[in-house]
């Protein structure tokens, strides 16, 4: 086993912290390719006319339950908790 200098370990951590910041724009860049994604995908739902009222309530349901989630995700990238709604 090899004890790790000072200047070692200074660079091992330098190399964690600059991984770190490229890992969160990385995260933050999918979060907002996700967010757009579930737009499109909502659009594209109620784009088509339902078949039947249980196709209607089908849409409806996982329509919001996307919109849901896509505010939450949006909530967090703004720095809110996930939860958050505007009074």
């Amino acid at each position: 086993m090899k004890w790790i200098g000072k200047d070692e370990l200074r660079t091992f951590e330098h190399g964690q912290k600059e991984y770190n910041k490229s890992s969160n724009k990385d995260m933050t860049a999918r979060l907002k390719e996700f967010v757009e994604f579930l737009e499109k995908k909502i659009d594209s739902e109620y784009d088509n006319l339902p078949n039947s009222k249980d196709d209607a309530i089908r849409k409806n349901v996982c329509c919001a339950i996307m919109e849901r989630d896509k505010n939450a995700i949006q909530n967090i990238l703004y720095g809110h908790d996930f939860d958050y709604v505007e009074e």
